[in-house]
Order: C-alpha cells, then sequence, then structure tokens
C-alpha cells in the first residue's frame, strides 16, 4: 500500500511541475527533452588527448623512429594550431604561469636575500606545508641517536633524551633554528611548491584539450603510428605507477622520462649539433631536475640544466672551440643575454647544456688519448659524466655542505670594514685584522675544497664498485681477453657494453643503497606521524626532566 502511495504521489507532483514550468512562459524555465543513448558508439575515432600526443610524438624520437615521429608530428601539427588561441587566452593557465615565473624568480633571489628575511617567509608558510619536511628531520634526529622505538629512549641517557627534546622543540616552533636550517626550508617550501603548479599546468592543459583523430581518415602507416606510441605511453605511465613501490631510481627516471617527453624535438636537434647521445642527455637531464625548469637547488643552481653561473660563463668564452655552439648559441650577444634564455626557455637551457657537456667530453678525450691511448666511446661517456658530476653537482653539494659548517663555525657570514689605525700620520687598516680575515678566507677555501674532494670521493668509489661488479659477472677470461685486443681501457670499457651487466650492477648498487637503510625503514619511527614524533620527543623531554615551557 505504501508502494502505491509513494508511487501515485510522485506521478501528481511531476505533472503539476510540468505544468508550472509550462504556464511560466516565456519567464519560466525550460525542460530539455529526455537524454537518449545513442544506439551505436561512433567508430574509427580515437579520443585522446594534445598532452598525450606531443608524448607519443617525443617517444617516437626518443626511440629513433624518425618515420613515425614525422607522421606523428602532421596531426600534431594541426591541433597545436587549433589550440593555440585557446591556450594563450585562459586565464587559469596565465595565473598558474605568472605564479611559476613568480616562484622561480624568488628562488633565483633567495640565496642573496638576509636571513630575517628568509625566517619572516617561513613564519609565514602554513605550518602544514612544512611538516612533512620537518618530519623528515625530526625522524632523522631520532635515527642518529638509535632510536627505532618508542622503548629504546630508556637506553639513552638523560643528555641525549635532552638533546632530542630541545632539537624537536626547535624544529616544531620553529624558533632558534640556524640560519642554513632556514635556508634549506625555504628551498623545499618552494621546491615543493614549483612541483605543485608543474602537476596542475599539466592538469589544465589535459582539461583544456581534447583531441578527437578520424583515424580511417588517415594513411595505414600513420595510424599505426599514432595506435603504436600512445599505447606504449599509457604502458610508460603504468610503469611509473607500479614501480612506485620498487628502487627510487627505476621510479625516478621513469617519471622524469615523462615529463621529459615534450622537449624531445630540441634533444635530439642539439645532440646531432654536438654530436652527442640523445639518451645519455635525456638522463642526465633527469638527474638535474627531472625536466622541472622552475627548480633551483638550494646552492644555487637553475633551470632544467641546473646550470651554476661559471659553467654558463665557460660556454661563453669558449664558445669558438666548442662543436656546434655557434649555431645553438645563434643571436645571443652576451653572457648576461645567455643566462636570462637560459632562466626564460627550458629548450634554451637544454640547448646551452649540450654545448657545455660536450666541452666537457672534449677535455676528456684529449686527456685519455695522451701517450697514444684510445679509449672506448663507452668510457668516454663514463668519464664526462664523472667530470661534469664533480664540476656541476660535485661543486654544488660541496658549497652548500660548506655553507652548513661555514654556518656553524662562523655564524656572521657577512664581511665586516677592517678598523683603521693611525700609521706615520695617516690611516691604515688594522694588520691584525687584515690577517685575521685571510685566516678566514682561507679555512673557507679549505673547508669547501675539502668537502668536494670528498663527494667526488664518494662517486668514484661507487664508479670503482661498479667495475668490480662488472668484472664479476661478466668474466675475468672475458675482460683478459679484452685487455690484449684493446686499449689499455678495454677492461673498463667491455662490461659497459654488455646490457646485462649494466643492468646487474645498478641493481646491486640501488640494493645497496637501500640496504643501508634497512634499519630505518624497519622501524616504527619510520611509520610515526608528526604527532606521534612530538609525544616521543615529550617522553625524552620528561625523562631528562626538561619542564614544557
Amino acid at each position: 500500500m505504501n508502494r502505491l502511495a509513494c508511487l501515485i504521489f510522485c506521478s501528481i507532483l511531476t505533472n503539476c511541475l510540468l505544468n508550472g514550468l509550462s504556464a511560466a512562459g516565456d519567464g519560466g524555465f525550460q525542460i530539455s527533452g529526455p537524454v537518449v543513448a545513442p544506439a551505436k558508439h561512433e567508430t574509427g575515432v580515437l579520443v585522446t588527448e594534445l598532452r598525450d600526443l606531443t608524448d607519443a610524438h617525443g617517444l617516437a624520437l626518443l626511440m629513433a623512429d624518425d618515420a613515425a615521429a614525422k607522421r606523428i608530428a602532421s596531426i600534431l601539427k594541426k591541433w597545436r594550431q587549433d589550440y593555440k588561441p585557446l591556450l594563450n587566452s585562459d586565464p587559469v593557465l596565465k595565473q598558474i604561469d605568472a605564479r611559476m615565473r613568480s616562484v622561480f624568480s624568488q628562488m633565483l633571489g633567495d640565496r642573496r636575500r638576509q636571513s630575517s628575511q628568509i625566517r619572516k617567509l617561513i613564519a609565514s608558510a602554513p605550518k602544514e606545508k612544512l611538516k612533512p619536511i620537518l618530519i623528515k628531520w625530526m625522524k632523522s634526529l631520532l635515527f642518529r641517536r638509535g632510536v627505532y622505538f618508542k622503548r629504546d629512549l630508556k637506553s639513552l641517557s638523560k643528555a641525549v633524551q635532552a638533546d632530542i627534546c630541545l632539537q624537536t622543540r626547535t624544529m616544531d616552533s620553529l624558533k632558534n633554528l640556524p640560519d642554513w636550517r632556514f635556508r634549506f626550508l625555504t628551498w623545499l617550501y618552494r621546491d615543493r611548491h614549483v612541483r605543485q603548479l608543474f602537476h596542475d599546468r599539466d592538469d589544465r592543459l589535459a582539461f583544456l584539450t581534447p583531441v578527437r583523430i578520424h583515424m580511417t581518415k588517415q594513411e595505414k602507416a600513420t595510424r599505426q603510428a599514432v595506435e603504436r606510441y600512445l599505447a606504449m605511453l599509457r604502458n610508460l605511465r603504468l610503469q611509473v605507477i607500479k614501480n612506485k613501490t620498487l628502487p627510487y631510481d627505476q621510479f625516478r627516471t621513469l617519471e622524469g622520462l615523462l615529463r621529459g617527453l615534450r622537449y624531445m624535438d630540441t634533444i635530439r636537434y642539439a645532440c646531432r649539433i654536438t654530436g652527442l647521445d640523445h639518451l645519455l642527455m635525456t638522463r642526465l637531464f633527469i638527474q638535474e631536475s627531472e625536466f622541472i625548469h622552475q627548480r633551483v637547488s638550494w646552492a644555487g643552481a637553475f633551470s632544467l640544466a641546473q646550470f651554476l653561473n661559471i659553467a654558463l660563463k665557460d660556454i661563453w668564452i669558449f664558445k669558438k672551440r666548442i662543436p656546434g655552439a655557434l649555431t645553438l648559441l645563434k643571436g645571443i650577444k652576451s653572457f648576461e643575454d645567455l643566462k636570462s634564455k637560459v632562466v626564460a626557455d627550458p629548450r634554451m637551457a637544454i640547448k646551452a647544456s649540450c654545448v657545455y657537456f660536450r666541452r666537457i667530453r672534449d677535455e676528456v678525450i684529449m686527456r685519455l688519448g695522451k701517450k697514444g691511448r684510445r679509449a672506448s666511446q663507452e668510457m668516454v661517456s663514463l668519464m664526462t659524466i664523472e667530470m661534469f658530476a664533480l664540476r656541476q653537482g660535485g661543486a654544488e653539494r660541496a658549497h652548500a655542505d660548506s655553507m652548513i659548517e661555514i654556518g656553524r663555525a662562523w655564524p656572521v657570514r657577512e664581511m665586516v670594514m677592517l678598523p683603521l689605525i693611525p700609521v706615520a700620520g695617516s690611516m691604515m687598516p688594522d694588520a691584525g685584522s687584515m690577517l685575521a680575515s685571510w685566516m678566514e678566507s682561507t679555512l673557507r677555501d679549505l673547508v669547501q675544497l675539502r668537502l668536494t674532494k670528498g663527494v667526488f670521493e664518494k662517486r668514484m668509489n661507487r664508479l670503482h664498485s661498479a667495475m668490480g661488479l662488472a668484472a664479476y659477472n661478466a668474466g675475468m677470461s672475458n675482460l683478459i681477453k679484452a685487455s690484449k685486443r684493446r686499449s689499455p681501457f678495454g677492461p673498463l670499457s667491455l662490461p659497459l657494453q654488455i646490457t646485462e651487466t649494466r643492468n646487474y650492477v645498478d641493481d646491486i648498487l640501488d640494493g645497496q643503497e637501500i640496504l643501508q637503510q634497512v634499519g630505518r625503514l624497519a622501524s616504527d619511527v619510520s611509520l610515526m606521524s608528526y604527532d606521534d614524533i612530538i609525544d616521543l620527543a615529550e617522553t625524552a623531554c620528561k625523562n631528562a626532566g626538561i619542564k614544557k615551557k
């Protein structure tokens, strides 16, 4: 009975609404007809996005399938032209682009900012956005003190627990942190912001640019190329999701590649002009910036290629001696012009980086070629990467680490005017102050030099381990044979030519890095939330007899 009454009520209500809306005339609402599903779906139409089509073109270029890339490019060109007015006028894209430029500019200027400005920036940042960074510091603090479980606190002395207590409270309150911590926190905060803006921009592009390709109107070879590389692109994205549970290096490489496919035409062109391997340079860009152009390292390296000023100056000074440099740098009038264009355009950063890498590679060939030696291409590439890392990454990391050590030794880093004293009727700088200033400068240089050497030695130790593992996998007899018929570098270059051996070495070294952290990964502390860490630290405070403020 209730069911029948409900049906009658619904019927009456529907009729009343229809009559009322019909009587509303021109000022009322119009009721649309019922939605009817089509008898059959449209066939022969491929639905995708402009970004996917761009990335499929880049994937074909990466794999050196130039015929397929050319066919995809013919379709891509039309859709780019069709969407160009919309993308140029979209207010959301304009807002995201303006924000990315602003954050990029702020990151470039952060190294020159006073500590007080950096502190104000962090004080104004939402605490929730800083917590993911702070909790890593807090967990690292506990791990260094041997705290993997809550009960581990009982085995620590009161002095150690007091140290945990005070440092955690300092991080939580953001008060009395050393300057280098504030600068590092600022960099991490901005870097997260840049990453988020990059993803927001890609999502907006995908929303604005749907693509419908009538495959029946395309040539068979074009259809096959589009379908093949779109399918490969989908599989790559699935691999990225899958690899989140695998070693970070694999995940990072694939994730970075998916960002870099849009630049593959420029990478192929610049590598062709400079005579470099585009696969090697693509992996180098993934390592440097993960293909996010607006990233700036906390030591000041900037752009997609993570340049330091010294590298750009080197390019500009020696451009006439570097093959391909004059072509790729055509129209650039000065070092300042080069830097501004590298900052503004990721494609210019790619070109400049290929020029710089070619310069380093030529230097390696010159050094290895002395005394009649001939090195294999694999050895040249390997040693070029090591030298590039020494000049770029090594110097950058050493500079960053030395800032930390110098900040501890010399809290005030600004240069002060030397006091003047009267000498023979005139005012002269105080010799004692001059000596002290010279000693400080020398010590700073020694700290940075020592740290640079330490970073490079670690990289070379990894290289030596890789060669030992390669020899183990490839077999000593093969290496001995190679050393007899090849150059003195034969025993080293042979394993690099065997794909199975390269994968073997990479898997072991990546796994070794995971094993070094296994204690932390297996701990309770690694699973704790921010509030859990604070509670644990407060327990240490209580045990150490430190009262809550």
